[in-house]
């Protein structure tokens, strides 16, 4: 069941605090943040900053399964298009990754994306694209 609500990156930081920074979310300081939750998986991508100053965009994906995720990447994109790629990852079961772009400056409106790819052999596949909007 595919499920959008807005909540804080403590969640994933929770889930893996090794592998996260805990960054404390406040009205003034959060843009926006769309996740979907599955039994398999949570996704998200965040967009922290005011206004059209993006301090950061964060995509992050945290496996729920038994089994490993074999070639994960994660896109980071935006208005200008591709911000960044992030290394792919052998995600392992109750373990997350993450990606962040942070330009710490204005940014043009509109949608900011989180795109998880896994490798299937014949090419790559998405899991799941999250977008969070930058007004």
């Amino acid at each position: 069941m595919r499920v959008k609500h807005k909540s804080a990156l403590a969640l994933a930081a929770a889930a893996t605090a090794t592998a996260f920074t805990v960054v404390p979310a406040s009205p003034a300081l959060a843009s926006d943040q769309s996740c979907v939750d599955y039994a398999a998986y949570q996704a998200c991508a965040s967009v922290i900053g005011g206004g059209l100053h993006v301090d950061y965009t964060y995509g992050y994906i945290i496996n729920f399964t038994k089994g490993t995720f074999n070639y994960i990447h994660i896109e980071l994109s935006g208005p200008k298009g591709i911000l960044k790629n992030c290394a792919q990852v052998n995600l392992a079961s109750d373990d997350a990754t993450g990606c962040k772009w942070a330009p710490n400056a204005n940014e043009p409106a509109g949608e900011y994306c989180s795109t998880v790819w896994e490798y299937t052999g014949n090419g790559y596949t998405v899991i799941t694209k999250e977008c969070a909007p930058v007004t």
